[in-house]
């Protein structure tokens, strides 16, 4: 372009430019401008080129429209005609840039602010609809079965050491298992409440002295073989059932004897829909050890219930040698419940274990004299021999974990991976968060297409949050080998208030099991277990001796191999005699000796529990002058239970 004819153009476009700082409100459309301006063509032709070329807005398109026009129209006010003006004018296409550029310097900082704003959220917009496509393309690929896993260990064991064989015919025949619904109502005494005839009655198991003791008596002998089954099978050291996650997978055999009310097509309907969701996330979730199936575990404590009341027929009875069996039947019912490998079998196998001290107890505080010495004897390796601690099972926690998380992630082959679209619909279909249909299953679309690829900006990779998984499981089995009295325990719980829990590592948060409370009773179960211990050792030494020794070491070493030990501070535990028998006890979690008081609360009231027998121990890792108790856990007698 010349030199002339680039100083024409400036000397037409700068006064408009100039113009144009000025603002224009409640301008007409610029194309019903060009249209009413009654101009000559070439005129608003060159005019509508240079606003189609500008990127503006309509209203300061409008304004430069009015002001290229009142230019023309000067101009040919003054005589100059239409060919030359639009020659001065010059090239639309350099014209309308330069007008833009000014029009855009000039807008109010407000609008300017918005237009920024609106370029940030189209991007956002953009790089979250790219986020979006990647997060819903990739897919987990469980490719590892830890139900098999799980089932190792008694795989490897031999059908003579099961018990299972012997609790199966006996179990098809009655159908005891969870879904026969088996019950023997005449165990159960029904007490109505003295205060309100109308209010439903209280369910005890029954006791002698009570209304329908003889039904009861009649009943367990037509149950006499369902009984003696439960004996031998609890002499086995295993159980013996695979697990399964499909009730399908049972042997026929296997099945008849676990859903003896059920049909195997009773399950192919629920099985279709687990979650809720599609197919795919169906498939996941039944096939996952989630889903494992613990058929045994309820069905054993109700076992051990049966066997309760069967052991104060054999008392009444004077039966001592049925009564001591039953004991150790009822221990042997806690081991195999114990067997499985995640933590509810563990607690339950506790539970159970807490019933049989429960009903040593009784026997020896109704009668001291009931069994003899031999029978103490067996007694105490029975109890001596529950291996309480060893019942305490995060291993099988651990896969659960790792198979949650080959759900959930995508796997890059070298051990990490993505978090997915399907892992999110797996966790909520699991957790029972899942929609059913219409407009909830709406909302659960939009929660997953929306908010779900946000996880990928917070959540943790495969390899940091299996990394991180494998730290706090090596830490809790770690931890779980060391005696409560020792300082400085793993406290899972603290370590998952921190924030890392809630967005980074939200996935361990919501599997890792309430590990405290797991804790907490294998503790109470290990230091009841030394109380009742120490009770039958004292009452072999009196049943000896005639008299009560004055503290554990004058028991000699065949009775009492190893002194009894408070779990709260790793001593001995206390003993003193209160009415010709004895009274244990541990110092409780003030941790300072009250010469065998009940526990209270510093007000003097009683705490929880203590309506039908002693307070209900919880050791306390964090112990503090609020809410601590006073006074010492009595270990025996704890009092009635059932």
């Amino acid at each position: 372009m010349s030199q002339t004819r680039k100083s024409k153009i400036e000397y037409v476009v700068r006064p408009t430019l100039n113009a144009l700082q000025q603002p224009v409100w409640g301008k007409l459309s610029w194309k019903r401008q060009l249209a009413e301006s009654r101009l000559p063509h070439e005129i608003t032709s060159i005019v509508q080129s240079v606003l189609a070329a500008c990127r503006l807005s309509r209203g300061e398109k409008a304004a430069v429209a009015e002001e290229l026009l009142a230019h023309f129209s000067d101009g040919l006010d003054r005589g100059q005609s239409s060919p030359q003006l639009v020659e001065d004018f010059g090239d639309p296409a350099v014209a309308a840039p330069l007008i833009q550029s000014a029009k855009r310097r000039n807008r109010p900082m407000w609008k300017k602010s918005l237009q920024f704003s609106g370029y940030g959220i189209a991007g956002l917009i953009a790089a979250y609809v790219i986020v979006s496509i990647w997060f819903h393309l990739g897919k987990p690929t469980p490719s590892v079965d830890y139900v098999a896993q799980m089932n190792q260990p008694i795989a490897a064991v031999a059908e003579s050491e099961k018990a299972w064989p012997i609790y199966r015919p006996m179990w098809t025949k009655y159908k005891f298992s969870e879904g026969g619904q088996f019950d023997i109502p005449e165990m159960w005494f029904h007490e109505p409440d003295p205060e309100d005839e109308t209010a439903p009655t209280s369910q005890r198991l029954i006791r002698h002295g009570d209304e329908g003791w003889q039904a009861a008596r009649q009943a367990f002998a037509q149950h006499a073989d369902l009984l003696q089954a439960f004996r031998e099978g609890a002499r086995k050291p295993y159980f013996g059932v695979e697990l399964q996650n499909d009730p399908k997978k049972y042997s026929d055999e296997d099945f008849a004897a676990i859903y003896p009310a059920r049909s195997r097509e009773d399950f192919d309907t629920l099985s279709a829909n687990i979650s809720g969701m599609d197919n795919e996330t169906n498939q996941l979730i039944a096939e996952s050890t989630i889903m494992v199936l613990l058929p045994q575990v309820q069905v054993l404590r109700k076992a051990a219930r049966i066997f309760v009341v069967d052991t104060r027929l054999a008392v009444d009875e004077n039966d001592s040698e049925r009564a001591l069996q039953n004991l150790e039947t009822m221990l042997g019912l806690a081991r195999h419940s114990a067997e499985g490998p995640v933590l509810i079998c563990s607690l339950v196998g506790y539970a159970i274990a807490g019933i049989t001290f429960d009903q040593i107890e009784e026997v020896l505080q109704q009668d001291p004299d009931f069994f003899n010495d031999e029978q103490l004897a067996r007694l105490q390796t029975a109890v001596q021999s529950a291996d309480i601690r060893g019942w305490l099972h995060f291993e099988g926690e651990h896969l659960v974990l790792e198979d949650v998380i080959q759900r959930t992630y995508t796997d890059d082959g070298d051990g990490d991976g993505r978090f997915t679209s399907q892992g999110l619909k797996f966790l909520i279909g699991f957790s029972g968060a899942g929609f059913s249909s219409g407009e909830e299953n709406n909302v659960q679309r939009w929660s997953e297409s929306l908010l779900g690829p946000a996880s990928l900006f917070v959540a943790a990779s495969r390899k940091e949050v299996t990394e991180r998984a494998n730290r706090l499981l090596d830490q809790l089995i770690e931890d779980a080998d060391r005696p409560f009295w020792e300082a400085n325990h793993f406290d899972l719980d603290a370590e998952l208030e921190q924030d890392a829990y809630k967005y980074k590592y939200a996935l361990l948060s919501l599997m890792l099991p309430a590990v405290q409370h797991v804790r907490v009773a294998m503790d109470r179960s290990v230091g009841r277990q030394e109380g009742v211990r120490g009770a039958l050792a004292l009452q072999r030494y009196h049943q000896q001796n005639g008299n009560w020794p004055k503290s554990w070491n004058e028991i000699p070493k065949p009775i009492l191999s190893a002194v009894p030990i408070d779990q709260l501070n790793g001593e001995p535990l206390r003993f003193k005699i209160v009415d010709g028998r004895p009274l244990i006890y541990s110092v409780g979690n003030d941790r300072d000796d009250d010469g065998g008081q009940d526990l209270k609360w510093k007000s003097g009231l009683p705490l929880p529990g203590q309506t039908t027998g002693r307070a209900h121990f919880r050791p306390d890792p964090r112990p503090d002058e609020e809410r601590t108790p006073d006074g010492d856990w009595i270990v025996w007698p704890q009092g009635e239970r059932n």
